[in-house]
């Protein structure tokens, strides 16, 4: 026993030697390095400093260290407080259409564009007037007035100039007067700028001819007025739209706010379902990450294995424990990567945030690899009948242009027809008054003109030209919405197009790698293979998903943009926005969530102007026995479309809409690869609308 004992202690001591020994000679080997250049001296001593900056710990044994298969470092958790949470396209969709504070904002413009509408609409009600005046009056008189009143000129006698004369007649030149009147109107103010005075009015005369009984024997007197006053404007502020021009302009500011909101929901959907479709890459890079780690454990595990029987080398346990941490890293930033998208989700489809209760999303929805057959000519012209910009750019014109006869209007001299009809009584009382004015005792006529013209008017030519320019602004901003929405059309078809070919390419090298690995679990079973060769095909394998995967969401994003630019994106969800006045938009959803045609929501998302330009196009006998279907309000319909599918007259291009949704997942299948489908196409019979091009002004 102490014979072993003293070589196990001999042992030891000629290890240490050997490593001292060892550990010197590369010391030595290092400094005649540095003496050459290889290696800077300074590098070296950094070194040094290092290891002697190191506190020294004991290991325990007990502890898992670095060289293990699973060591404690490895955080393979996506969140700290476990608030993952399934979740699919269409619930991200509806979240956001009923969170997203940008909608809310944006959905309250249309109501403040209602109440501009009835504040125009207020300048023709009728307003009733009641008005009452006391007066009491001493007023001196000239001689005129003071012999037209029954006063008696004073003679030169003092009796008379005292005041004391026994003259007839009135001799004092104040005259008294004490007068109540009063008026009960109707007036207001009439489309053709009519302005008008319909009503009563009465007055109550007490003075000195009233009181002197030698002249009349009723006091106070009343005089009563029943009748009509009015003033018509012949020039300028003559005609219905030059005074309905606030009316028409508050209108057209309604429909300009709802495209508007129309283009912020299309453009939060875009978004929403782009951020969707990047936190879902994120997530599956994720998952592949934490396959390469499970990849380089299994690897460290066959090196510690192949190590303790000699047939591996230190340095290769090393190595394949650097691969553990390179693949820990790129886990890592993956992760991040996951949660910045999860965040961009978020920023979308909350209202408020709880750090608390900070949920991250994992995505189900995986997007789709094939693209609905697409035709330039169909995409276009549904970009002139719905892109919300291009509407709305259309309908800034027609607004000028309300403001712009107006002007026109304004620059005219001023030409007003004022007439007053009515009958007159006078009584005792007012009752008797106004008895005998009913009566036709008297009557008040009269008419006249009144012309005037500011000299020079260099106000209303101002404003005049001003509007025209304004005007050939808008125009232009038409045409330039055209150029733009052809310019992006191209663009994201090309997209398309480039994506689609990517999606190929990553199929085949992903059914490559697929064969691959399928001979390499044959080779396995044979014993010519080994489990870290058939996890490195796998995580080929993965990576080529990955690629495909990367593919299909940008080719899903393309046509996201796209539907976005031809103004048809809502319609593809399913999404309607109910633009009546005075009413909210809401949010509703079918059951299913499934597409809808494009000429089913066409028709419900037309405005008046469309429709009324659709009625100068022929329209089918097969067309007019469709039922017109009624306007709802954000809803995802619940129907297929039924209508069978016809290729479009100009191009003989088949135009269809994809599959439909699988109710398992609730989304629609041109955005979400659902392979236990086995549905068919659902196609539809296009609309056929008029193509609307740049818009002509007149003059």
């Amino acid at each position: 026993m102490e014979v072993s004992r003293s070589l196990y202690v001999f042992v030891i001591a000629y290890s240490l030697v050997f490593l001292s020994m060892k550990v010197h000679a590369e010391e030595k080997e290092k400094a005649k390095d540095a003496l050459s250049g290889k290696v800077d001296a300074a590098t070296m001593l950094s070194e040094h400093e290092e290891v002697a900056a190191k506190p020294k710990s004991r290991v325990d044994p007990n502890q898992k260290v670095l060289d293990e298969a699973n060591p404690d470092y490895l955080d393979l958790r996506l969140t700290h407080n476990k608030s993952e949470a399934l979740l699919y396209l269409r619930e991200a969709i509806g979240q956001a259409l009923s969170s997203n504070l940008e909608i809310k904002i944006e959905s309250i413009a249309p109501g403040i564009a209602d109440e501009r509408i009835i504040q125009a609409l207020a300048d023709f009600d009728p307003s009733f007037e009641a008005r009452i005046r006391y007066e009491n009056l001493r007023t001196p008189q000239t001689t005129q007035e003071f012999v037209s009143t029954g006063g008696t000129p004073i003679l030169d006698n003092a009796a008379n100039r005292s005041g004391g004369g026994n003259l007839p007649g009135r001799t004092s030149r104040l005259f008294d007067e004490e007068n109540v009147r009063s008026d009960l109107l109707l007036t207001g103010r009439l489309v053709t700028g009519t302005e008008y005075e319909l009503g009563v009015k009465s007055n109550r005369f007490s003075n000195d001819l009233t009181r002197d009984p030698l002249i009349t024997a009723i006091d106070p007197e009343y005089r009563a007025f029943a009748g009509l006053s009015f003033t018509q404007p012949l020039l300028q502020g003559f005609g219905i739209k030059v005074n309905k021009t606030p009316i028409l302009i508050s209108q057209s500011e309604r429909k300009i706010a709802s495209l508007q909101f129309k283009s912020i929901a299309s453009k939060i959907v875009k978004e929403v379902a782009a951020a969707y479709y990047d936190l879902y890459l994120a997530y599956e890079d994720v998952k592949v990450k934490e396959f390469d780690i499970g990849v380089a454990q299994v690897q460290v595990a066959d090196q510690r294995e192949q190590l303790e029987r000699g047939t591996a080398t230190e340095r290769d346990l090393a190595n394949a424990k650097t691969l553990l941490l390179e693949s820990y890293e790129r886990f890592l930033l993956a992760r991040q990567t996951m949660l910045t998208k999860n965040s961009d989700l978020l920023l979308r489809i909350q209202t408020d945030f709880d750090p608390l209760k900070y949920p991250v999303y994992l995505p189900q929805s995986a997007p789709a690899k094939e693209a609905p057959p697409l035709s330039r000519i169909r995409i276009t012209e549904d970009a002139l009948n719905y892109r919300p910009e291009y509407l709305a750019a259309v309908e800034t014109v027609k607004k000028f242009d309300i403001e712009l006869h107006y002007r026109r209007n304004q620059k005219m001299p001023k030409l007003d027809l004022e007439a007053t009809i009515g009958t007159l009584g006078l009584g005792s009382d007012i009752a008797r008054a106004y008895s005998n004015s009913f009566e036709n005792q008297g009557h008040e006529y009269g008419v006249g003109l009144v012309f005037s013209v500011p000299i020079g008017n260099r106000k209303s030519k101002a404003l005049y030209k001003e509007s025209q320019k304004v005007s050939s602004q808008a125009v232009l901003r038409v045409k330039w919405e055209e150029v733009q929405a052809n310019i992006l059309i191209d663009q994201m078809l090309t997209g398309v197009e480039t994506h689609q070919k990517r999606i190929n390419a990553a199929r085949h090298t992903r059914e490559a790698e697929q064969l691959n690995l399928e001979r390499t679990r044959d080779n396995l079973e044979k014993g010519t293979s080994t489990e870290a060769v058939v996890k490195v095909i796998e995580h080929a394998v993965l990576e080529a998903r990955l690629r495909e995967l990367a593919a299909a969401g940008d080719l899903q994003k393309s046509l996201l943009n796209l539907w976005d630019v031809n103004g048809t994106l809502l319609q593809r969800f399913g999404i309607l926005i109910d633009t009546e006045l005075e009413r909210e938009p809401t949010i509703r959803f079918g059951k299913n969530g499934e597409m809808v045609s494009s000429q089913t929501n066409g028709d419900n998302l037309q405005s008046k102007a469309q429709k009324e330009k659709a009625k100068n196009v022929e329209v089918s006998d097969e067309e007019k026995s469709q039922p017109v279907k009624k306007k709802r309000a954000f809803s995802f319909f619940k129907k297929k479309a039924k209508e069978p599918f016809v290729p479009y007259e100009d191009t003989q291009e088949k135009v269809g809409m994809p599959p439909s949704a699988n109710l398992q997942s609730n989304e629609p299948e041109f955005l979400v690869d659902e392979k236990n489908s086995g549905e068919e196409s659902s196609v539809v019979k296009p609309s056929k609308t008029k193509k609307f091009l740049f818009w002509k002004k007149k003059g």
